[in-house]
């Protein structure tokens, strides 16, 4: 008997198209959907769950934090572009705190920078651990260079250079 189910299943691949070229088809993709996530409604319908957008004046960000950055605290670096800045913050790493707002205050000489806090992330599972994530800002028209600059972000001013 297992000999004749061995021989119909090798009669089955012989007669699929590029049996022999090792590929496999799927007829699910690879990637996830929009209904990835989604939760059964009243009628059993899978429906996509929302996901915030977080408003983040950052150009791009990354887990981690740049070599010798360390503690909890938020540090801004100068980055090796002159026109933009590295900034570090400590949080949840599924829901880091991103810069949200950068401004130029020219009468107080003064880059603010203010962050977004966990309500961004409306009803979202954020993790309970403590990570840094690295932001890199650009800075705004009218500012000086990174170098010789004072930022104030989470109440403290700092004076890069």
């Amino acid at each position: 008997m297992a000999g004749a189910v061995l021989a119909v299943l090798l009669a089955a691949c012989a007669d699929t198209p590029d049996a022999g070229s090792g590929a496999l088809e799927t007829s699910a993709p690879a990637t996830p959907t929009a209904t990835s996530g989604a939760t059964p409604d009243s009628t059993g319908d899978a429906t996509p769950s929302p996901t915030p957008t977080v408003p983040s004046a950052a150009e791009t960000f990354f887990p981690g934090a740049p070599e010798g950055v360390g503690g909890e605290e938020v540090e801004v670096l100068a980055d090796e572009d002159p026109r933009r800045i590295r900034v570090v913050t400590w949080g949840s790493s599924t829901c880091p705190t991103l810069p949200d707002q950068v401004v130029w205050d020219e009468a107080a000489q003064v880059l603010r920078v203010t962050l977004t806090d966990a309500t961004a992330y409306g009803d979202r599972a954020c993790t309970a651990d403590i990570a840094p994530t690295t932001s890199v800002v650009a800075l705004p028209e009218g500012s000086p260079d990174a170098t010789s600059l004072t930022v104030e972000v989470a109440g403290e001013r700092l004076t890069l250079g």
